[in-house]
């Protein structure tokens, strides 16, 4: 049997054991007399087995028992006929788990040639890329999977989660695939893990998601897989914040159920990361769901990095690390607020005594926030939140170099040595190297901002601090500079500051050329900060982009209908609409608004070319999953899952503050949907918005 088969049979599971050849043949891409031959291979299949088999209706109907073919799909050999099928997935499955990979053995194990597979490395090699790993040639070994550990762990999850046996779906491809992948993880109980994860979530009187419960315990599985082989993780995310969270505290408490089962220890690195996922998983309860409010999330922490701009007189808003780190710190922040748990953290006072300003705005900027909760925000949150903040503005700021004196009663080859290396980390300015005897007579006190010496013991000079550190500067000496805020060196340099000193001293002949020269120059030691990062709502809601239709039969001809203006418009694949739909299906209509807005989208997995969106206005509601009704529908994708932000943020600001749903219920043409948009795009642009 081949794959084409394999879905003709799970379309009879998709419609309940009716379809009919001209709807087969429309969805597999075939004609309707492949589709036939198929029908009479799979009974023949069906006889063998002494199972119903599928009989044939008037006009081309197709009727088939969902559980006799389930039972013939059930005993195919997994390794005959169906194997090269799935050739591309089963290379990226031993690619990642095994880590050492032979091009000849795959043509024996596939059966294919040399050119094949490479053609097939080609491909994996675009995936590897998204997850910052590589395949490199070992002579006489093959080629070897390299890469940060975290990344490889990050690669296994997603192809768990992608064919994780928690689906419900009867589907024949994640069964096969995920017993290929079960292969390497003999040994370990499944029954065990959720057992474990189980335990947590009682201890904390929690509940999470099932796609966050997924996610878990597929990292638990990974975990302990990559433990096994010897494979620690050895960074731990935000350290600080995670040592006092709740979840920390249950885990490490209860770790040892793990550790004890699968004889292995799990290090602080492994809790703090396992706390991550915890952490992030969504909030399910009657009055809350993390779900139903993932788009004000987004929205909100892109306005709250513009008022913390305007507040702080430095513009962040261009700042991709602010943005998703703040994403991904809010979400659990709400999840904290709304259930009143509390941070015992010890960065507080030290944040507002350092930072009272950036304390200050931050927690004017989080009003926005608090007005979405209907809760205030603790400092103890703040304080955290403001330390984003606090390295975004490192990373953007022009800072004003800092004076160090150097004073040394050891010689001048020594105090040379501690200037040295001051100089190799902090971007500072070593005014002069003297010995402690000249200290008294230095001309200008006034300009220095810092005294480093081997010698002094005083604290302070005429109101100057001292730090005294070793002729040969140790961790210990560093870590105490660091307390004085010294910048260090960006090893990479932002293009937009070279091009603009270009600009201030020359005229520039053809800007775009310079700009690739200085690519093709300086390579990755530029960060390219010179293209945009989001576009408004009016680069992207356009005659072309709106379609106005009087009634659709369902929700999923809505959707079809919504992805096809993408299509056509050259921002996505067909893929992408299809992904639309499948995550209605898999988790219900969170994708509606209270205003029966429906904004459905699907993540980037390389069938988006262009950041952009549909407007689809029905005149007759459809009703979505969980009952419903829509009449507007914005399908949006992005290229880097923050280009469209600042246009949904003016279409969600256009819905609340000026009636938009109602004004495109109304009938209106094409024609004044656009005027209206572009004109609120020209107010915006004067301020008067």
């Amino acid at each position: 049997m081949n794959k084409r088969i394999i879905d003709i049979i799970e379309k009879f599971n998709n419609y309940k054991g009716r379809v009919d050849i001209k709807q087969l043949s429309k969805e597999l891409g075939v004609n309707q007399r492949t589709i036939r031959y198929d029908i009479d291979k799979i009974n023949e299949e069906l006889e063998k087995k002494d199972l119903d088999l599928i009989e044939k209706l008037t006009k081309g109907g197709l009727e088939g028992d969902v559980k006799s073919l389930n039972l013939l799909l059930d005993g195919l050999d997994l390794d005959e006929n169906i194997f090269q099928e799935y050739k591309d997935v089963l290379i990226l499955i031993m690619i990642t788990f095994e880590e050492n990979i032979n091009i000849n053995s795959l043509c024996e194990k596939f059966d294919l040639g040399r050119t094949t597979i490479k053609t097939t490395l080609k491909d994996i090699k675009k995936i590897l890329d998204l997850y910052k790993l590589e395949l490199i040639l070992k002579p006489q070994k093959g080629l070897k999977l390299i890469g940060k550990e975290e990344n490889i762990r990050r690669l296994q999850l997603k192809l768990l989660n992608q064919y994780s046996s928690l689906h419900k779906e009867n589907n024949f491809e994640r069964k096969y695939i995920r017993k290929k992948i079960d292969v390497y993880f003999c040994g370990i109980d499944p029954a065990f893990i959720e057992k474990f994860i189980n335990f947590i979530i009682k201890s904390l009187n929690r509940m999470i998601s099932d796609e966050a419960y997924t996610t878990i315990f597929n990292y638990i599985m990974v975990t302990i897989l990559r433990i096994k082989k010897e494979r620690p993780l050895l960074i731990s995310p935000n350290e600080n914040f995670f040592y006092e969270t709740e979840e920390y505290k249950v885990i490490k408490r209860s770790i040892a159920l793990i550790e004890s089962n699968y004889d292995l220890v799990m290090d602080t690195h492994e809790l703090l990361k396992l706390t991550d996922y915890f952490l992030g998983s969504h909030l399910y309860n009657a009055s809350s769901s993390f779900l139903s409010n993932w788009i004000e999330i987004e929205i909100l922490t892109k306005r709250i990095i513009h008022n913390f701009s305007d507040l702080f007189s430095c513009d962040l808003t261009k700042d991709k690390f602010l943005l998703d780190g703040l994403i991904n710190h809010i979400k659990p922040t709400v999840y904290r607020v709304k259930n009143f748990t509390e941070l015992e953290n010890t960065i507080e006072d030290e944040f507002k005594n350092l930072y009272p300003h950036i304390f200050a705005d931050t927690k004017n900027a989080l009003k926005l926030l608090e007005e979405f909760m209907g809760l205030s925000i603790p400092d103890s949150e703040t304080a955290f939140i403001g330390m984003h903040f606090k390295a975004a503005i490192d990373r953007n700021k022009i800072r004003e170099t800092k004076n160090i004196l150097v004073v040394c009663g050891m010689g001048y080859g020594t105090s040379k040595l501690i200037s040295q290396q001051i100089r190799s980390l902090y971007e500072v300015n070593i005014l002069d190297i003297i010995p402690q005897n000249q200290l008294q007579n230095y001309v200008d006190n006034s300009s220095i901002d810092l005294i480093l010496t081997t010698s002094m013991n005083e604290e302070y000079f005429n109101g100057i601090p001292i730090v005294k550190v070793k002729p040969i500067l140790t961790v210990e000496d560093f870590n105490l500079i660091d307390t004085y805020s010294l910048p260090k060196y960006n090893n990479r340099i932002p293009l937009s500051l070279l091009v603009n000193a270009v600009e201030n001293n020359t005229v520039i002949i053809d800007r775009e050329e310079l700009v690739k020269q200085l690519k093709e120059v300086c390579g990755k030691q530029l960060v390219d900060d010179t293209h945009k990062n989001s576009l408004k709502i009016s680069d992207l809601l356009n005659n072309k982009s709106i379609h106005l239709e009087k009634r659709v039969n369902n929700w999923e001809e809505a959707i079809r209908l919504s992805g096809k203006i993408l299509e056509d418009n050259g921002n996505i694949t067909n893929n992408y609409t299809k992904k639309m739909i499948e995550s209605i299906k898999k988790n219900g209509s969170y994708m509606v608004t209270k205003d029966s807005l429906a904004l459905p989208h699907a993540k980037n997995d390389g069938d988006v070319f262009y950041t952009g969106m549909s407007l689809l206005i029905l005149e007759e509601e459809v009703e979505f999953p969980q009952g419903f009704k829509v009449k507007v529908i914005l399908s949006f994708c992005s290229l880097d899952s923050q280009e469209h932000l600042d246009a949904l943020t003016e279409f969600i600001e256009l819905v609340k503050k000026y009636n938009f749903l109602e004004f495109l219920k109304k009938g209106r043409s094409k024609k004044k949907i656009v005027d209206k948009i572009n004109k609120y795009d020209f107010l915006t642009k004067l301020g008067k918005n």
